[in-house]
């Protein structure tokens, strides 16, 4: 069960009941993340994810990171593209250490000069890492893709040039205008009682400003004509990533997207799996993905592919999504992919952390919050017609956008396959 308090400050507090639990997580969700970022902010939000554990007023970067570790715990944060979440597990009696040290970060972090010019050296290594992971890389360059010259399409951690040129006015900037205290949201998930954690957070976030944050850029439209594009490596394994547009996290459609992706590349029994690894033996990983943001979407199909078998490859992949929409998943295919699609949400909140993220995600969003329990309601009320309705919308007359990182010289030879 869970509970929501809004303060006077505006800052949202949340708290998910787990009394059998042995541990709590206490977590910070804004709504900063890497689409919010003007062109020349590209990678701010990331960067200030990693300034905000280098030092405060009271305490030094090591002092942070023992803080939390003293007590046995742990703490960490993430970026994405709409939210930036701050987070730390403990035992329930170290709560108030970890909200003590989250009030710190948020509201006195130094962004002292020398610590800002490391943390860029250790950025730039980062995005390096990236760039010398083709199954990560080709993620980046599909999203580019998809949302092209947007703010949803650019890396979230930037680039060589903006993390570089990025200073400590801009970084503080992106903070006073979007770390504010109505446009966040503190999550507390454990045996904890609600009352009595409203009244922690308010003793440590109470003064918190809250204030107007800027909305987000509107996300692009899908592009009009397919387009391919090759990174060239020299590797032995080719990364192929198939995007179209998708739905965005409140279209109606969303729960028999979520089937439909099931059904198509979402486990060993998907078809993608059974059809591209199992009966023609043309990669080791093939799995389909449906990315839901604020206002977009995208459907997206990856494979890691023997270079010469790429084009067969992609063909298999363009023939399973034709046939998604033109017949019915069968009464079986349906039942799987709506008990697989249940059975990792609800083994993916066996941990307080996972509550916090699923209640947390939802809030700072300020939409209604759906429960597990309704989420499985709406799964379960999805039929065979409606995946087939869902296929038709994304992928009747798609202009399919498509990534190939590998050996590769000529992109022209792929486009002809690339028709839906």
């Amino acid at each position: 069960m869970h509970q929501i308090t809004t303060l006077d400050n505006q800052l949202r507090v949340v708290t998910v009941a787990m009394p059998n639990a042995r541990s709590v997580c206490a977590a910070v969700y804004l709504a900063a993340g890497s689409r919010y970022e003007s062109a020349p902010e590209s990678g701010a939000a990331h960067f200030i994810e990693h300034m905000l554990f280098k030092g405060t007023k009271r305490r030094r970067a090591r002092e942070i990171a023992n803080t939390i570790e003293r007590v046995g715990g742990s703490a960490n944060a993430g970026t994405g593209r709409e939210s930036t979440t701050y987070y730390a597990m403990v035992t329930p009696e170290h709560l108030p250490v970890v909200l003590d040290l989250l009030s710190d970060i948020l509201l006195n972090s130094a962004f002292q000069p020398k610590e800002l010019e490391r943390e860029r050296g250790v950025i730039i290594e980062e995005i390096n890492r990236t760039l010398d992971t083709p199954d990560d890389l080709v993620f980046d360059l599909i999203t580019a893709l998809e949302w092209p010259d947007n703010p949803v399409g650019r890396s979230i951690a930037g680039t060589h040039t903006t993390v570089a040129e990025m200073s400590r006015a801009a970084l503080r900037s992106f903070v006073a205008r979007h770390y504010l205290a109505s446009n966040a949201a503190v999550v507390v998930a454990g045996p904890v009682q609600h009352e009595a954690v409203v009244a922690q957070v308010g003793e440590y976030l109470g003064a918190w400003q809250p204030g107007t944050a800027p909305t987000p850029v509107e996300a692009s439209a899908h592009p009009a004509e397919s387009y391919a594009l090759l990174e060239i490596r020299g590797t032995e394994q080719a990364q192929l990533c198939l995007s179209v547009r998708g739905v965005a996290r409140r279209d109606p459609q969303r729960f028999a997207v979520d089937i439909l992706t099931a059904v198509l590349g979402d486990g060993m029994g998907s078809r993608l799996f059974q059809e591209i690894r199992e009966r023609r033996g043309l990669a080791y990983s093939v799995d389909a993905s449906a990315w839901h943001m604020q206002d977009t979407g995208a459907f997206v199909v990856y494979a890691g592919v023997p270079p010469e078998k790429a084009d067969e490859a992609l063909a298999a992949i363009i023939e399973q999504l034709d046939r998604v929409r033109r017949r019915a998943v069968t009464k079986a295919e349906l039942n799987r992919a709506k008990e697989y699609t249940k059975g990792h949400l609800l083994l993916g909140l066996e941990t307080p952390a996972a509550n916090a993220g699923w209640f947390g995600s939802q809030v700072i969003q300020g939409v209604e919050v759906m429960t597990p329990e309704q989420w499985i309601a709406a799964l379960d009320a999805v039929t065979a017609d409606d995946v087939r309705r869902a296929a038709r919308r994304l992928f009747d007359h798609a202009a399919p956008q498509l990534v190939l990182v590998g050996p590769f010289q000529d992109a022209e030879r792929f486009k002809p396959l690339l028709t839906l």
